[in-house]
């Protein structure tokens, strides 16, 4: 059996060529993952912040961080810390940055448990933007939800027994009062179906009514028309009217204005009028006797006879008759006087 010398393997030029575009296929797979998944890390990161909250109310890690419904960020962690405290860091995407504003508050997106009212994320409510931006890794403040023990520690408990103690004391009150007036409840009801019975005639005749009602406002139209054409027709009579009104009423008013002016010229007429008739009276007396005495001579064919006497004519006004008596007529004139 013959044996050859050991020579090393020969890489010739194509054998190089092969592998250098080999290697080079591996590293662009490699730097084709590599490089988005750096991307991928850098952009999770995000801005880092932290909260401290006296229990975890069903936050995890990994639970969404909100803000108006729109997820911003994850929770990174969820750890106790030594004060007996939870501490929760939050990892807030860079895309929204310019909200992330000092005073913010984060709130536990929470739902209704069978005991407790449990978190499923928290929702970031951003302050003015006035207060300036948060810088990474500050304290932000975390609004938790109450359970129902909390709200029930709440109640004053005593204080609602005694109120549904009360409620029921005043529900029996009234049931007792129901069985006492049921006979006037049931009065009330039959009132109330001849009422109701009342009501349904009533209802049948009103249409019957409203059309009376609009005939009426249909002949009051009709009225009212005339009454215009009529006030339309009389317009120009009535202005004649008023005009000729307002002369009477001027010349009335130049008549008594005459009137006032005769009146108080005739008032020292009226004034002498007694006078002038109690003189005329007083002659007419004076004509009455001469009468008498003249029918009484017989120059006159008249006769001395006592019982013989004239009518006078009755007094107008009274006055002394004694004046016009003659001395024969009054013996008792001394001759004095005569």
């Amino acid at each position: 059996m013959s044996t050859s010398a050991y020579t090393p393997f020969e890489v010739g030029m194509r054998d190089r060529i092969v592998g250098l575009f080999a290697i080079g296929a591996v590293l662009l797979f490699l730097i084709g993952f590599i490089i988005p998944a750096i991307r991928s890390l850098a952009e999770d990161e995000g801005k880092a912040f932290h909260t401290i909250i006296e229990q975890t109310h069903g936050v995890a890690r990994n639970a969404d961080v909100t803000m108006l419904g729109v997820p911003i960020g994850k929770v990174r962690a969820v750890a106790i810390t030594a004060d007996g405290m939870v501490r929760v860091d939050i990892s807030l995407s860079r895309a929204y940055e310019d909200f992330y504003t000092k005073n913010s508050r984060l709130e536990v997106d929470s739902e209704l448990g069978v005991n407790i009212l449990t978190g499923t994320g928290l929702i970031l409510h951003p302050a003015s933007r006035e207060n300036g931006l948060l810088e990474q890794g500050q304290f932000i403040v975390t609004e938790v939800p109450q359970s129902i023990g909390s709200i029930l520690d709440e109640i004053p408990v005593q204080q609602l027994a005694d109120q549904v103690t009360e409620i029921v004391s005043n529900v029996e009150d009234i049931t007792t009062e129901l069985v006492n007036n049921q006979d006037k409840i049931y009065t009330s009801i039959d009132n109330l179906e001849e009422v109701t019975q009342s009501l349904a005639t009533v209802s049948q005749t009103l249409p019957g009514m409203v059309n009376s009602v609009d005939a009426s406002l249909v002949s009051m139209q009709s009225s009212l028309a005339g009454v215009d054409r009529m006030i339309a027709a009389t317009e120009e009579d009535l202005s004649r009217t008023l005009a000729n009104t307002v002369d009477l009423t001027s010349q009335a008013t130049v008549t008594l204005a005459e009137a006032e002016v005769m009146i108080r010229n005739t008032a020292p007429i009226i004034a002498q009028l007694p006078g002038v008739m109690i003189t005329t009276d007083l002659a007419l007396q004076s004509v009455t006797k001469l009468t008498d005495q003249l029918s009484q001579s017989w120059l006159f064919g008249g006769t001395s006879d006592a019982g013989t006497t004239v009518r006078a004519i009755p007094n107008i006004h009274p006055h002394d008759d004694s004046l016009y008596a003659t001395d024969d007529d009054n013996p008792s004139v001394s001759a004095a006087e005569r």
